[in-house]
């Protein structure tokens, strides 16, 4: 019975241990991904930018041109952008991220961070190889 157990225990810790390691590896190479990304969106040049997304990439639309109301918080000014439900393909991804670049009189520098992860699972992602292991849907759509 005690080793019924401990074979039990043991299962469950290599179980665990297999999965975090998935969930870190993918984090990882979010990050990766993202860090690529902000490198050629600095660049500026849709070329730089086209080459860090999937040909057949599709997603809602992130709204970076429609600020929603300001919050205030200490006396700061705090909007959030307003994504809307319209897909857009790779090209019009560029162009609303180069627009809203833009926009701007100076950049010193771009990142691109993760702001959470509604849910994740292993069979969440896909690789191919001209991507990189992130969701191909945006998180607009869970």
């Amino acid at each position: 019975m005690v080793a019924l157990a401990m074979l039990g225990l043991w299962a469950s810790g290599r179980w665990a241990e297999e999965h975090g390691r998935s969930f870190l590896e993918t984090g990882r190479a979010a990050v990766r991904a993202l860090d690529d990304l902000a490198a050629g969106l600095a660049s500026g040049e849709p070329a730089a930018i086209e080459r860090r997304l999937d040909p057949g990439y599709s997603g809602a639309r992130l709204g970076l041109a429609e600020l929603g109301p300001a919050e205030r918080r200490d006396g700061v000014a705090i909007s959030r952008f307003r994504p809307g439900t319209d897909e857009l393909d790779r090209t019009g991804a560029i162009r609303e991220w180069l627009a809203y670049l833009d926009g701007f009189d100076a950049i010193e520098r771009i990142e691109l961070h993760l702001d959470r992860v509604e849910s994740w699972s292993t069979g969440w992602t896909k690789r191919t190889p001209s991507t990189s292991p992130i969701p191909r849907r945006s998180p607009m759509d869970a």
